[in-house]
């Protein structure tokens, strides 16, 4: 519990998840399955181990953790692995509020791009729409979300007429029309 409870307080991207994973395993807190990967004993030492790392910002912390470190596998073949980018979407949209700079915003808000166009193959609609309501919010804290990620912005522009269009909400989906006309640089897009 020291190991998991411990890694919280450094920052996320920094912290030693094999040395935690390890230290845990050697515990009996974790087993690790080749294929599903690490997994708790039980739903009991779960929950205590969340228990544990103190409510704001250390959760938010170790989800953002979670999900930089499954980002960054390269073993992982994330544009053909559904679950994957699933997972990583939640476990970084879980920690967005503890990311300030631009750049990481942004790259949360494609995250959340890449899961909403998933969800969209399988026909999850009102999901994929949550995923891309909280990518663009997460865009909202910049002066011109058009100007500093344009390419980014039609492309959830685009998905929302979509998806809106699809679940029948008309007036939802002139709004986009007309948001993506207002700040159109070219007919193309």
């Amino acid at each position: 519990l020291n190991a998991v409870a411990m890694t919280v307080d450094t920052r996320a991207r920094d912290i030693d998840v094999a040395g935690a994973l390890e230290e845990a395993t050697d515990a009996g807190l974790l087993s690790e399955d080749p294929i599903r990967g690490y997994r708790f004993a039980s739903d009991d030492i779960r929950r205590i181990v969340y228990h544990q790392v103190p409510e704001e910002s250390g959760r938010s912390l170790l989800h953002l953790s979670i999900g930089y470190q499954l980002n960054g596998r390269q073993e992982v073949e994330k544009e053909s692995d559904t679950r994957i980018i699933l997972l990583i979407n939640r476990q970084l949209n879980t920690g967005a509020g503890m990311v300030t700079e631009s750049k990481g915003r942004s790259e949360i808000a494609r995250m959340h791009v890449s899961a909403a166009k998933i969800a969209k193959q399988k026909s999850a609609f009102k999901y994929a729409l949550g995923c891309l309501h909280n990518g663009w919010d997460l865009m909202l804290t910049e002066d011109n979300k058009w100007d500093q990620n344009y390419q980014l912005s039609v492309e959830m522009a685009e998905l929302f007429i979509e998806l809106f269009y699809i679940t029948k909400d008309y007036v939802s989906c002139l709004i986009w029309v007309n948001e993506l006309l207002r700040h159109a640089q070219s007919l193309k897009d």
